[in-house]
C-alpha cells in the first residue's frame, strides 16, 4: 500500500468477538473507527477511544495492536461512486442534493460531513463522491 491513492480501507476482526475495526482515509489522515460503536450499553475499554486519526496506516494498525491485540486485517473494497462533486468552498447549496442526511457544515473553506462511518473533511478544490449507501468519501488524488 505504497501510496494513499491505492488505499481503500482495512477491516480488522477478532475471532471471538463481534467487534470490527475500520481504517479509512479521511483527507490526509487515516481514521480508526469501531463497530458497533457502543456495544453492550457501553464498553469501558473502548468508549471514548475511537474515532482516532493517524498519519500512516502502520501507525493506525500499531496503535490498535497495542490497545487491543492484533486483529485479522482484510482490505475493504473501494466503494462505487453514485454521485460526485468538487467542493468549491462556497457551493454548500449543492451539497444537500448529494447527501441523503443533510448533516454537514463548512468552516474556513473546508466541507465537514458528519456520518456514521466517521467525519469527512473536504478541502476547497477537492472532489468527493457519495456511494450507493449514501456515505461521502474523499476522491483519491494520484500522487506525483
Amino acid at each position: 500500500m505504497g501510496t494513499m491513492s491505492q488505499f481503500t480501507g482495512l477491516q480488522g476482526q477478532y475471532n471471538d468477538d463481534d467487534l470490527k475495526l475500520f481504517i479509512r482515509l479521511e483527507g490526509n489522515r487515516f481514521c480508526v473507527t469501531v463497530e458497533p460503536e457502543y456495544r453492550y450499553n457501553g464498553t469501558p475499554t473502548l468508549d471514548g477511544m475511537f474515532p482516532r486519526r493517524y498519519k500512516s496506516v502502520g501507525a493506525a494498525k500499531g496503535a490498535v495492536t497495542r490497545m487491543l491485540g492484533s486483529p485479522v486485517w482484510t482490505p475493504i473494497d473501494a466503494p462505487t461512486a453514485v454521485k460526485r462533486m468538487q467542493w468549491q468552498g462556497d457551493n454548500a447549496y449543492e451539497v444537500p442534493e448529494l447527501l441523503p442526511e443533510h448533516n454537514f457544515h463548512h468552516k474556513r473553506g473546508v466541507l465537514i460531513v458528519h456520518q456514521a462511518i466517521g467525519e469527512l473533511r473536504v478541502p476547497k478544490g477537492q472532489w468527493f463522491f457519495v456511494d450507493q449507501m449514501g456515505y461521502a468519501h474523499a476522491e483519491l488524488v494520484q500522487s506525483k
